[in-house]
Formats: C-alpha cells, structure tokens, sequence
C-alpha cells in the first residue's frame, strides 16, 4: 500500500512538472520570436531556466525558425528529481516537449505608455508611523533615480518582450504588426506640437489661471528651466529591428525633472498623462503629435487593438486642480478642485472618468503602481491604489509593487509583455 501510495504520488509530481516544463518552453519560444533574438537558442535558454520551478533541470534545447523569421519552433528536454527516478537512475525522470509558433497576421496593436518623469521618480518615500495610525511620507533625494529606472526597466522589458515585426518571404516589411508611443508626463507634457493642442485642453488650463501657453512654455515645468522634460514619443510603426531599437533607445533616454528640488518639478498628473495617451490613439487629434508619428486606426477598426499602460508612483500629490474632459475625452472639458484620481475613475454621480471613457472607447488598460501605500496621507493611498485598480481593465491588469521589489516587477512585465505579443501556439 505504501509503495502504490507512493508511486501515485510520484506520478503527480511528475504531471505537474511536465506541464510547468512545457509552458516554460511554449512563453520561452513565443518570447524568442517576439525578439527575434540573433542568438535564439541562447535566449530562449536563459529565459526558459529563469521561469522553470525548483527541481526541474534542462539539458537540451534547440530554437530554429524559418528564412522569413514567420514560423519558430522549439525542442527542449530536461529531468525532474523525485525519490522514484533515485531508484530507477541517477538522471531522474525524463521530461521533453515541442512547440511551434507563428506571427498572426490578422491584428495590429497601437501601445501607448504614459510614464512618470516628476521629480519623486528620483526620490525615496521615507514613511513614518504617526500616533493615529496613519503614515507620513517624508521625500529625500535618491541620486540613483532608482524607481524611475525601475519603471524603465519594466518598460524595456515589456517592449522586448511584448513587440515584434512581421516581415514578407523576401525580407522586407510589411505592415505593421505593433505602433508603439510614449507618454512621458508631469504636470506638463512636451508635444510635438504643442500650438495643436485641442482647443478643450488649452482652454482648460486658461480657466484655471495659466496663460494661453500652457502646452508651449514648459519652463516651469522643469529644474531651472533646464528643458529635462522628455519629449512624447508619437506612435511609431515597427517594422523591423532599426525601428524597435529606435524605441528601446527612447526608453534609454527618458529622464526625469528634477532629482533634488521638490517644488513644482515634482508634481504629476496621471490624469493629463492618460488623456495625452488616449488622445495619441485618436486619428482626429494627430497634429498636435506632429508629421513624425503613425497613423493610428478608427476607433472602430476590425482587428485592431488599443493599449495604454499607465505607469507612475501615485496620481496628482502636489495640488488639487485636473484637466480632464466630462462625458467624452476627445471632445468636452470640465475643470474641478478635485484630487487627480478622481478625474481618473470619476466621482460618484457624475460622469466617469479619464479611464472608463477609454474603456468606454474599446481601449484596453494597464496600470503599474510604483511604491503606494494605502495607508500614506490618511486617505490618499487607499485613494490612490483604488484608482488604479479600478482604471485597469480587469484585477490582472493592475500591478502594485513595492519600491525596490524586482520580483514583482519582473511578474509584471512579463505578464504585461506575454500578453501583447501577437505569435500564437502553432497546430
């Protein structure tokens, strides 16, 4: 009985690892091709071994694909230790797989990531526990920027992974599989083309006691006046490795404010930052992208998918005023002494906001929450994380993850890269 026991137990243990052994080859072999790793053996090695579970060990694999780069196929075998496979050999059990994956050429994604570049990107949240129960955040300077490059981080690694290019049998590109932008924000952006800002944008900040330059005057927006803003990146067609590496460089270079003085440098808003990302998925308000970027499709195009990934550590904390459009983001404008978060999600009984409207418009959404407590500022935290929460398509759109836990980021952004990736799982 206990030797029937045991080899039922075995048995298990033994399914359970084929299965974890397989996906791992299957997200190793649709990631390689996503990359198109120069070296895809190698690549996919070190990405299969980084997500295999404890006590199961490759031995052999092999990635090939074919003259076009359209279809990839994997090969992999490795063992698992148990206390059966001891006695029957020295190897353990034997566990092998094949999978194939190919490009699907029927959707186009349009990405758009917004990405925090105030000042706090370059700053440590000291939190402090207050007698009442609630947790004061004291700001010092971090000279390593180390949550800004997290972010970056993140991002890179979700662009690598999540982006690829399809190309015709000859060798040259087709159309697009991916249009990536980028959203990099604070309380300001820099456009383009700032003089094409939507008029219900400009005539916002006007109501709210700026000057009709708001969008073209970024000095104070930055330390000094020292023009470290980063550009917006308008949507980029990638249709092949100069392309994508064009935009894993624009990544690279994304800087922040302001990493010493905390005034107006610091402040963001999340809310300015998604209404920039949706509008740049919109054909209709391209100018104010300028003549560099793609052109994004109808908002009701077949096959067509339209992505924002909301990234930052926390909606507006400098001030309370928002800039973001009632009812319809693309064309009305309401203005509001209203914390940030509320023009993300909306008020109760009124119109919703910023991110039900992109939901609204078929836009899917995900949030990544850098180093938020709930219980920061009294209310503001949970405040916070719930907005972000709630501005995700589903709960696994949304990732909240502590400063410095690169663990949860890496599941992050695999999970967010895995499921942008346009190859599926071949017959």
């Amino acid at each position: 009985l206990l030797v029937v026991v045991g080899l039922a137990f075995e048995v298990s243990n033994y399914t359970v690892a084929k299965s974890r052994f397989n996906n791992a080859l299957d997200q190793a072999l649709l990631a390689t091709a996503a990359a198109r790793a120069q070296n895809p053996t190698a690549y996919a090695r070190e990405y299969m071994t980084t997500n295999l579970q404890k006590g199961i060990t490759l031995k052999e694999l092999s990635i090939t694909s074919d003259s076009n780069g359209i279809l990839w196929s994997g090969q992999a075998t490795g063992s698992i230790e148990t206390s059966l496979a001891r006695l029957i050999s020295n190897e353990g059990l034997t566990l092998s797989h094949q999978a194939r994956v190919e490009w699907s050429n029927s959707t186009t994604s349009e990405i758009v990531a917004m990405v925090d570049v105030s000042g706090t990107m370059c700053a440590k949240f000291n939190r402090v526990q207050e007698a009442d129960g609630k947790v004061a955040i004291e700001i010092t300077s971090d000279v390593n920027c180390t949550k800004l490059d997290m972010m970056k981080e993140a991002l890179t690694q979700i662009l690598t992974t999540g982006v690829g290019y399809r190309q015709s049998g000859n060798g040259q590109a087709i159309d697009p599989s991916y249009k990536v932008g980028i959203v990099p924000f604070s309380f300001k952006v820099r456009l383009p083309n700032p003089s094409a800002a939507p008029s219900f944008l400009l005539q916002g900040e006007i109501d709210a006691g700026y000057d009709s330059n708001y969008f073209t005057n970024l000095t104070d927006a930055e330390a000094n006046g020292s023009g470290s803003l980063p550009p917006v990146i308008p949507l980029m067609a990638i249709r092949g490795p100069e392309d994508k590496a064009r935009l894993l460089a624009a990544v690279e270079n994304i800087t922040t404010n302001d990493a010493i003085s905390f005034q107006r440098p610091a402040w963001k808003r999340s809310a300015l930052g998604a209404q920039i990302a949706a509008l740049m998925l919109d054909p209709r308000y391209q100018d104010m992208f300028g003549n560099a970027g793609a052109m994004p499709a109808s908002f009701d195009a077949p096959k067509t998918d339209k992505i924002v990934i909301m990234m930052t550590d926390s909606a507006n904390l400098g001030c309370c005023f928002t800039n973001w459009p009632i009812g319809n983001f693309r064309g009305h404008y309401i203005y509001s002494y209203t914390p940030d978060h509320h023009a993300l999600v909306g008020q109760q009984g009124s119109n919703p906001g910023i991110c039900q409207q992109m939901k609204q418009a078929g836009i899917e959404i995900y949030t990544v929450l850098l180093d938020v407590d709930k219980r920061d500022m009294g209310q503001g935290g949970e405040q916070i994380v719930d907005a972000f929460r709630e501005c995700a398509t589903s709960p696994s759109h949304a990732f909240e993850i502590a400063a410095g836990d690169t663990e949860k980021l890496k599941e992050a952004y695999r999970v967010i890269g895995k499921a942008l990736i346009k190859l599926r799982l071949a017959e």
